[in-house]
């Protein structure tokens, strides 16, 4: 699907076996594995399928932007909407009964807002400090009526939060799961600290639980934090319950070994599609010849 009418694959790239690869055996602390993954490896997949559609199609920015701000503005449309939104800078309609308009509100009234969009468009847009300081206030309200304020946006399932509702979205956190499951098995992490003033390479100060921990509690990306929801989890009798577990309990629920609750095993860890990869053969070590890797 398009992002505001524009090819995704202009700002995300397919993950590749080439990208599973490295993310296996080139992050060694499960902190970078698992901010790396949330990205490159899978995120395209959700932006290809899930799409961005609405008025953010037609939008002309060009009065204000170069092309390739503009684009970048709006291939990150569902970044833009989303910061906004955590910020409280806009309000989504709760309720679309057919046929009515169903717009993006802006909080104009708040003096954030030029702030807030601002960042935005320096963030998602990449537009410069030196273009950005150029603008008056008026001319940055401008660009947000013409892309946001008043509009009909909507991202599609598959990229917003409610995305496992979505079919398209099970093939894609499975394979990460076998992925890292693969990942414990052959190349172990040298790192498995998840508190971040207690991480165990010497370098606390560039650790963060979250993209927006300097505006947040990053509440839900704690160790700690219980998960949203229910989990199939294995009891010391063998019986399968329904718990809602913690996120350090999650993941010590789906890595092999002596801890491993899951209702499920994987029958295999093979990539036979890797080794005839258009872009190149990638072997991903089978788990009985992976000692070298370690």
């Amino acid at each position: 699907h398009k992002m505001c009418g524009l090819n995704p694959r202009a700002a995300y790239a397919w993950p590749t076996c080439e990208n599973h690869y490295a993310l296996t055996f080139q992050q060694k602390t499960w902190y970078d594995w698992v901010w790396t993954v949330s990205y490159l490896p899978h995120g395209p997949v959700h932006a290809w399928i899930g799409g961005m559609g609405g008025t953010c199609d037609g939008a002309d920015l060009s009065d204000w932007l170069e092309s390739s701000y503009e684009q970048k503005v709006k291939l990150n449309m569902f970044g833009v909407l989303k910061n906004m939104w955590r910020s409280e800078m806009i309000e989504m309609p709760k309720f679309c009964s057919e046929g009515s308009e169903c717009t993006v509100q802006c909080v104009k009234d708040s003096n954030k807002f030029v702030h807030k969009f601002t960042a935005q468009l320096k963030g998602f847009g990449g537009v410069p400090d030196d273009i950005m300081g150029n603008f008056t206030e008026a001319a940055i309200m401008d660009i947000a009526d013409r892309l946001l304020c008043g509009k009909q946006l909507y991202p599609g399932d598959h990229l917003e939060a409610a995305s496992p509702v979505e079919a398209s979205f099970w093939p894609i956190h499975p394979t990460l799961d076998r992925l890292y499951q693969y990942k414990t098995l052959v190349d172990p992490f040298h790192g498995t600290a998840w508190d971040v003033t207690v991480m165990d390479d010497g370098d606390d100060d560039a650790h963060k639980f979250c993209e927006l921990d300097s505006d947040s509690d990053c509440l839900g990306h704690h160790p700690g934090d219980l998960t949203v929801g229910t989990s199939v989890v294995r009891q010391s009798s063998g019986a399968y319950t329904l718990e809602t577990v913690s996120n350090a309990e999650a993941l010590a629920a789906v890595t092999p070994g002596s801890g491993y609750t899951m209702p499920y095993v994987y029958q295999n860890f093979k990539w036979a599609h890797c080794t005839s990869s258009t872009s190149g053969a990638v072997a991903f070590p089978s788990v009985g010849d992976a000692a070298a890797f370690r």
